[in-house]
């Protein structure tokens, strides 16, 4: 996301000046330029741009899904990787404990391995 920011302070009479002045104009009656005038008035009297509205829910529901998708995808490789470094852990933990008929049993008891992690704390 980009932000730009412009000086209203500086009302110079040239374009930018004269831009700058209506965006100060709380009045659109005020305002000089047709489409700014127009849309403040219709901000301020409620009218709502139906069409731009629909195209903008639509454009943030991309977005919202676009960041769930790739939450979910991050949270994934994160659970992925912190499984892996909790096997890895307890790994550590039986070979230095010398007790390789436990290491063999985790390979392929879940149910085993779940209860060794919580014995080590991990």
């Amino acid at each position: 996301m980009s932000f730009l920011y412009f000086n209203t302070a500086r009302q110079d009479d040239n374009a930018l000046g004269k831009l700058a002045k209506d965006l100060k104009e709380a009045n659109p009656k005020e305002i000089k330029s047709k489409v700014l005038s127009h849309r403040v008035a219709s901000l301020k009297e409620g009218k709502l741009d139906r069409e731009g509205e629909k195209k903008m829910n639509v454009l943030l529901e991309k977005y919202r899904k676009k960041a769930v998708e790739e939450g979910i995808e991050k949270g994934i490789e994160q659970g992925i990787q912190q499984g892996q470094n909790r096997l890895a852990l307890l790994v550590g933990h039986l070979l230095n404990a010398g007790r390789m008929d436990d290491l063999k049993r985790v390979s392929f008891d879940e149910e085993y391995r779940e209860k060794l992690l919580k014995e080590f704390g991990l």
